[in-house]
């Protein structure tokens, strides 16, 4: 279904929130505000393949609605492995269970909905974090991913992608000009562009590349890289 919540003028705009309203159009959305969504997806999924993990149980934390496990399906093909999608949102996770339902039911699938910071984890050899950890408090973020260091098996990975800041006002404003460019090319109009961008003002902390990395090393992390950039967004990897 096309995004069009925020095509028309509004005298208030609401603090963003996963609703039902947002589940409904957020495939459309990801994919027309995330540069390069799909493309980050399947090299996540192709991490996951050449780490060649006998039964690898991976998570999926603040899955929304589900994208990843279709591509982790195709990635790993005949090899087993345990997902695990958890989300906030139950309007998310319901239509990720509608997914989910069209996969091979022989495999171990599973969504819940909660709060991925009381989550009881297992032991993991995957989590994946996609665009998730700037809605987070940034006093929990360090204890959240230690808690996910310490439940990740020796060798295993964590995949961090996030909306980034730059410190730097020039290629603060020459990024976001090009993202504007971006969602433009998109089919998004000026309106929805600068109304979705006060929905989002206070509810999305987002952090620097650098930040982010610091954080990843005094969770525990020492193997840390850099594997997509494109202006105001990052995704990284980093092994135990």
């Amino acid at each position: 279904m096309r995004d069009k919540i925020y095509q028309n003028p509004y005298k208030q705009i609401k603090p963003f929130s996963f609703s039902p309203i947002v589940a409904k159009v957020f495939d459309d959305m990801l994919n027309r505000s995330i540069p390069f969504y799909k493309e980050v997806l399947s090299l996540s999924a192709g991490f996951a393949k050449e780490a060649n993990y006998k039964n690898p149980v991976i998570y999926d934390l603040g899955c929304s609605t589900g994208n990843f496990l279709n591509v982790l399906k195709k990635s790993m093909g005949e090899s087993p492995f345990a997902y695990t999608g958890i989300d906030s949102s139950e309007p998310m996770i319901h239509k990720a269970q509608k997914k989910k339902r069209k996969l091979s039911p022989s495999q171990k699938y599973d969504f819940y909905v909660s709060d991925i910071l009381d989550f009881k984890y297992r032991a993991a050899n995957m989590f994946i974090i996609n665009y998730v950890l700037q809605f987070i408090e940034k006093d929990q973020r360090k204890i959240f991913l230690s808690n996910l260091y310490q439940t990740l098996k020796p060798k295993g990975f964590l995949i961090l992608s996030e909306k980034i800041t730059n410190t730097e006002p020039f290629f603060s404003n020459a990024y976001s000009k090009e993202y504007y460019n971006f969602k433009i090319k998109n089919n998004y109009s000026d309106i929805e562009i600068k109304q979705k961008d006060r929905a989002l003002k206070d509810f999305l902390q987002p952090l620097t590349v650098e930040e982010n990395i610091l954080l990843l090393e005094e969770s525990g992390f020492t193997k840390i890289s850099v594997f997509f950039k494109w202006c105001n967004f990052v995704s990284i990897l980093a092994v135990k």
